[in-house]
């Protein structure tokens, strides 16, 4: 299949098994801009799109003809920090702020979650305190909590750390990955500004966002998570958490390393007593929480809109399993 261009599937009637759905033809259409892609469906050019803009949710389910369904996703947003000797878009030259656990627990307790749910995610994100979503393995509720906005609190440990007139770091955030992505960034922006953190926004499509990133270019850098297909804390573990080397910390271009969390993502990876492993990774990410090794901000909403007499199942993974399918 070609993602970018127009697809045409037609039903197998020879498919050894009996079908659970009714369709007999999928025509994938990819349409860039969000308008489009909404008109298309309440024309009726379409049956089901996605993603549908949490702006937009009400204005489909007041159309006639269409709705949107709407539920929790597996993806966490996160922010990852530079963990090295240097930042990359900072008035400090000769030292990371980033290095500092009170820079970081700052960073984090400047940040109203609360204030970005309800003016940018609609009320439809989940306000997140760990790297993981609460139906992964090794998530715990009793952890999963922020840090309440305490800008006071926030500027205390800035000059604790040695920066009571604040730096310069540089922001990194794609703007057409996640949902509200260079919103979200802006309004961090603003509320690292109250405590006198000046962050340099560069806000591009995800392609040069990840590459950069990816590169160790970035001082903070927006990316998201969703435990696939590993469907475990393991994924988070290995992937952004671990020491780089050896396969692992793959997405961990900051550099942030812990010997504690590396011992445990290797005890997780061949542990086989279901409850120990899970002890072992909520352990993990209770470390990574208390070291702000990287700053969890939500878990972003699924909006998928659909016409009248069209079910389709929807699964916190964002995976449309069209085999499921049905429509009237």
């Amino acid at each position: 299949m070609v993602y970018d261009a127009r697809t045409v599937l037609t039903v197998n009637d020879n498919w050894w098994d009996e079908p659970q759905h009714n369709l007999t033809r999928i025509e994938f259409s990819p349409i860039g801009s969000d308008a489009t892609r909404i008109a298309a469906l309440l024309s009726g050019e379409l049956d089901f799109i996605t993603p549908a803009p949490l702006q937009d949710i009400d204005r489909i389910n007041r159309s006639d003809g269409a709705s949107v369904i709407v539920a929790p996703a597996l993806r966490t947003i996160m922010l990852g920090l530079n963990h090295g000797d240097k930042l990359h878009d900072s008035n400090v030259t000769d030292a990371n702020p980033l290095a500092d656990k009170r820079v970081r627990q700052a960073l984090n307790m400047a940040i109203d979650m609360d204030l970005i749910r309800k003016k940018i995610m609609r009320e439809r994100s989940r306000n997140a305190g760990l790297l993981v979503a609460p139906p992964v393995p090794g998530h715990d509720p009793d952890l999963d909590s922020r840090p309440a906005p305490d800008l006071e609190k926030a500027r205390a440990l800035l000059t604790e750390a040695g920066y009571p007139d604040g730096f310069e770091v540089g922001l990194d955030c794609p703007n057409d990955r996640y949902v509200n992505d260079e919103e979200i960034c802006q309004a961090i922006t603003s509320m690292w500004a109250r405590i006198g953190v000046d962050a340099n926004l560069t806000a591009q499509t995800k392609s040069k966002h990840f590459e950069k990133a990816l590169a160790g270019g970035s001082d903070i850098f927006m990316v998201g998570w969703a435990t696939l297909p590993m469907l475990d804390s393991y994924s988070v573990l290995s992937a952004l958490l671990h020491t780089p080397g050896e396969r692992m910390g793959a997405w961990n271009p900051g550099g942030y390393s812990n010997p504690k969390i590396d011992e445990l993502t290797s005890k997780v990876a061949t542990e086989l007593d279901k409850e120990a492993r899970l002890a072992m990774m909520t352990e993990a990410l209770k470390i990574a929480r208390d070291d702000v090794a990287m700053i969890p901000l939500h878990q972003q909403p699924l909006a998928w809109a659909v016409r009248d007499g069209v079910d389709i199942p929807i699964t916190a993974d964002n995976k449309p399993r069209l085999w499921y399918a049905t429509v009237e």
